[in-house]
């Protein structure tokens, strides 16, 4: 068994890292014309929630969710790789919980499955016919798969394992999670063709947010070690083992930009009391894009084509949707309200 060994404080990125990173052509809709979706509470009680879409400047905004009376809250609104539809979950009245498709157009929605987990982790392949999410099965996560017509539902885990943190290749051809059982935990990767399944990774330290790199070649992951979290870069067949950001901070939500070539994570690199957006190269040059917002700035996201990356800005009774360029310059406020704009996203992040 691998152990992940933890070195010191410092960013150390090896030579030849960029060997397996890799691009390849944005996903999603193109890239001025795509639509940035969030949650708010403008709309409603404190503690209830509305989806929201605008444009990418800002612009024309509007409430996706008004008049669903039926749904008490709403969480993780997610864009169809094409801009058509938001995925989302959606509590009910009595205690339901669903997890649902909205068409932006119309508004109307389609309840897809019944949930037992508050946060499935759900999200679109990048032809945004097939959607992944968690169940649970005697304590356990699981991970399965529905079409989004809800149909042709599977389960992809093994019943003994915990298993969680789902995300699609950039074609859509295999999926990547973490599998723990007796505080082991290894990457798995799953070939969605031949359903053949490989374990890499081994470690007794807990493994988070597996993702792969646009070209399908490696999977950037975070290795969490007491009151730090590191990040690193395998290559899909378990070889070519690299640090990329160990700097004693916690580290996580690592996702490649569309090029390929940088990563964007979140840190509090600046200690407990901020939490900023950074983006990582593969020469180990790293940027903080947030160093002017002394609040917590959690979940970027890429635009289709990697020239933004939006983010929520959260302070003491005020959260907002921002967006900034990859390579700095300063963010810029989209939403500016005294509520909660949180949780953005774009089609094919």
């Amino acid at each position: 068994m691998i152990r992940v060994r933890l070195g010191p404080i410092g960013i150390l990125v090896a030579l030849g890292l960029g060997q397996h990173f890799g691009g390849c052509a944005p996903r999603g809709n193109g890239a001025a014309g795509h639509p940035v979706v969030f949650l708010s509470n403008r709309d409603a009680p404190q503690h209830r929630f509305n989806i929201f879409l605008m444009d990418p400047d800002g612009r024309n905004l509007r409430n996706l969710s008004a008049g669903w009376g039926t749904v008490t809250t709403l969480s993780r609104p997610r864009l169809s790789p094409d801009g058509r539809e938001v995925l989302f979950v959606a509590f009910h009245q009595g205690g339901r919980k669903t997890l649902s498709l909205a068409e932006v157009a119309s508004g109307k929605v389609t309840e897809l499955t019944e949930l037992d987990y508050d946060d499935p982790q759900a999200s679109f392949d990048p032809k945004g016919q097939w959607i992944v999410y968690l169940r649970k099965f005697e304590g356990k996560r699981q991970v399965w798969l529905i079409g989004k017509d809800g149909r042709r539902e599977r389960c992809l885990s093994q019943a003994e394992r915990d298993e969680y943190d789902p995300a699609f290749s950039w074609d859509g051809q295999q999926l990547v999670f973490v599998s723990a059982k007796d505080e082991q935990y290894v990457l798995v990767v799953h070939d969605l063709r031949s359903g053949r399944r490989r374990e890499i990774m081994p470690s007794r330290n807990p493994l988070r947010s597996p993702s792969f790199s646009p070209s399908g070649r490696a999977i950037v992951f975070c290795v969490v070690s007491g009151q730090a979290s590191h990040i690193y870069t395998v290559r899909v067949d378990g070889g070519g083992l690299r640090p990329l950001v160990r700097n004693g901070a916690f580290n996580q939500e690592p996702r490649f930009l569309p090029d390929g070539r940088r990563i964007v994570f979140v840190s509090n690199l600046r200690g407990a009391k901020y939490c900023d957006v950074c983006v990582v190269d593969r020469n180990g040059s790293l940027r903080n894009l947030t160093l002017g917002l002394d609040y917590i700035n959690q979940f970027p996201v890429s635009s289709p084509d990697g020239r933004w990356i939006y983010f929520h800005s959260a302070r003491f009774g005020d959260c907002d949707i921002y967006r900034v360029r990859p390579d700095g310059g300063a963010p810029v406020n989209l939403t500016r309200h005294p509520a909660w704009d949180q949780m953005p996203h774009v089609p094919g992040s």
